[in-house]
């Protein structure tokens, strides 16, 4: 039980510190990032989910490598304009994606 609850403090500063070390896709800001999958239907969990799991560090690498960071704002404002947009048959806009390094 004390074993998996130091890997997990472990886990917490790996992805803090690929989180300082990034930036958003669209607008270059380093704040309040989070990931976004490229395909949804292939996500097989949030990537901040699988690091407070626990998750084995390559399961979380390779999630990572299916999603792009941007900052929280850019995701809502995103979901918000394909949601709506596609309702009416209009094609949204999409968000450009990046490469981490992990």
């Amino acid at each position: 039980h004390g074993d998996k609850k130091a890997y997990r403090k472990e886990l917490k500063k790996w992805y803090t510190e690929i989180k300082d070390n990034s930036r958003c896709a669209m607008c270059g800001e380093n704040a309040y990032l989070q990931f976004h999958h490229k395909n949804p239907k292939r996500k097989k969990e949030t990537v901040a989910r699988m690091v407070h799991e626990a998750y084995p560090k390559n399961e979380i690498i390779k999630e990572m490598k299916n999603a792009l960071f941007y900052v929280a704002l850019v995701i809502v404002v995103y979901i918000i304009n394909r949601n709506g947009k596609r309702k009416n048959g209009e094609g949204g806009e999409s968000i450009e994606p990046f490469s981490i390094n992990i």
